[in-house]
Parts: C-alpha cells; sequence; structure tokens
C-alpha cells in the first residue's frame, strides 16, 4: 500500500506490506494492529515556496505522484511475478485500467479529491496550442503514473483527523518537516489563508460538453448573417443592459489586470479587440488565435 498526506510546507509518502488477500479489505486500522501491516518506506519531501500556494487538494495528489515516483518500479516487479501465475481471462479494463477480481495494491489518501484525480489522469486528445504550468506538470503526472494502469488496484480514503482511527503518522511525519523548519527559523506557511474555492458541480460522465456562449447586443445574431463563420454549440443570449451598464463593462475589462486566460491577462485580450494592445507581437497573436473559437467581435 501506498499511503501519504499533504501539509501546508510538506508532503510524505509510506510504503506498507498490509497482510490481507484482498486490498479492498484494507483498513486503517490495520496499520495500527500488531502484526497485520509492516511499514517497509517513507519518504519526506519539503515544498518550496511556488509549491506551498497549491490548493491542499494539488499537494495531495502530489503526495500521491511521489509515491508512485519512489516506489513504482519495486511494486511494477512485484506485480509481474505475482501475474505469472494468474487466471489472465479473468480480467478485464476499464477506461485503460486493469482490473482483477482480487486486488492486491492499494492507494491510499485523506483526500478524496487526489484518489478521483489519480483516476482520471491522461493524456489530452488532439493538438494542444497552449500549456499552462499546471497543464504541464499534470501532464508530467501522467506519464509518472502510467506504471498504475497494470496494477490490481484498490482505493482507500480514511480519516484526515477525528477522534477514532485516521491518517496520524503521515500527518505526523507532515507537520514534523514544518517543525524542524520552525526550529531553524524558516518561514513557513501553516498559517496562511488559502482562498477559498467555488464549489464545482458533480461530474456526469454523459454530460453534454459545454458550448461556447455569444453575447448579442441589439437582437444581432453573429451566427445567422452572411458573414457568419461558426456553424453551430453556440448559445446566444440578449444582454439586457443599458449605456451606464455598458460603460461599466468597459471599465472593468479595459482595467483587470488580475484575471487571466491560458495565462494572458483579460485586459490584454479586451485591448486587442478593441485594437488598443500596444504590448508584445508574441501576446497579440496569441489572442489573435483565440477569435471566432474561444473570443467573438
Amino acid at each position: 500500500m501506498i499511503l501519504g498526506d499533504a501539509d501546508p510546507d510538506a508532503i510524505v509518502t509510506t510504503l506498507w506490506v498490509v497482510f490481507r488477500a484482498d486490498a479492498r479489505d484494507v483498513k486503517i486500522t490495520d496499520l495500527m494492529e500488531d502484526g497485520r501491516a509492516l511499514l517497509l518506506n517513507l519518504h519526506p519531501k519539503s515544498l518550496c515556496s511556488s509549491q506551498s500556494r497549491w490548493h491542499i487538494s494539488e499537494k495531495e495528489l502530489y503526495a500521491m505522484i511521489l509515491g508512485v515516483r519512489k516506489f513504482g518500479s519495486f511494486i511494477s516487479s512485484v506485480v509481474g511475478r505475482w501475474a505469472v501465475s494468474q487466471n489472465r481471462d479473468e480480467w478485464t479494463w476499464n477506461r485503460g485500467q486493469l482490473v482483477v477480481p482480487t486486488p492486491k495494491i492499494v492507494l491510499g489518501s485523506d483526500s478524496s479529491s487526489a484518489l478521483g484525480m489519480l483516476l482520471i489522469l491522461m493524456m489530452p486528445g488532439g493538438k494542444v496550442d497552449y500549456i499552462t504550468p499546471k497543464l504541464a506538470r499534470l501532464m508530467g503526472y501522467v506519464d509518472d503514473a502510467a506504471c498504475t494502469l497494470y496494477w490490481p488496484m484498490a482505493r482507500l480514503q480514511l480519516p484526515g483527523g477525528g477522534t477514532g482511527p485516521c491518517n496520524s503518522r503521515c500527518d505526523f511525519l507532515c507537520r514534523l518537516v514544518g517543525q524542524l523548519k520552525r526550529m531553524q527559523d524558516t518561514p513557513t506557511h501553516e498559517d496562511d489563508e488559502e482562498p477559498e474555492e467555488p464549489e464545482e458541480p458533480p461530474y456526469e460522465a454523459n454530460a453534454p460538453e459545454p458550448g461556447p456562449c455569444v453575447m448579442v447586443v441589439d437582437g444581432e445574431d453573429p451566427t445567422s448573417g452572411p458573414g457568419a463563420s461558426e456553424s453551430g454549440g453556440i448559445q446566444v443570449h440578449d444582454m439586457m443592459l443599458n449605456s451606464d451598464d455598458w460603460v461599466e463593462i468597459h471599465s472593468a475589462y479595459a482595467t483587470d489586470d488580475r484575471s487571466t486566460y491560458q495565462s494572458v491577462r483579460v485586459a490584454d485580450i479586451y485591448a486587442v479587440f478593441n485594437g488598443t494592445f500596444k504590448g508584445s507581437f508574441y501576446i497579440k497573436r496569441t489572442i489573435a488565435a483565440w477569435t471566432g473559437k474561444v473570443f467573438f467581435r
């Protein structure tokens, strides 16, 4: 079993042998029962300043990926020897993941988001024109976690705290790194408040892909005229705004230096579409490539 945890300043990953035949039967109490589990290895890692600013779910995912990096080769060699004696007619595949009647490998975390993201990591289909730092990082995770597709695997979500059994060992190791930093007068980020993120709607596997939305003024439909270039998948909405409202919107877009799309400031995008942009040619060319696809005049 690979078990990890994350803290504002550190992550840790651990490798366990749990003496149970079916990985789905593993419980957090097994790690506390004498003779039931054996700790083989552990690896704490201090986070740099940029990594410390990641959302906690990203840190939890990074802890799982670190476990695959450190222990993946060993686990794959064990799985290879196990597979020789198995009946492969009973094996199936679900979204590229090996599914066996009795899984043997457990990935454990107290973060349901990390376990869910690890399940759906995949390379984006088609051509990728613009790669953000986060996307590049996740694409690296896809390569690191590719070996797990061939593991007879189960997933275990365990409590991160409370009065009952929880992920206490990994949590202690993470906090120990922060304590050692404080002893050396090294700044930590444990007291930093993380920005609240809006709650995402539940994922629906068969939900239709959302189409782009075009805001129409004075009833003009950009998809119905003789010069229309878009042929479907566009939702058209009339914006019932007066002249003062449009002045406010214009001012908001023109002065928005904080919001970004694909690492490009919204103010720069708005300036390019209004012919007032005076920045670099590279940014202007990048924004121009979105015309008629993401943003519409």
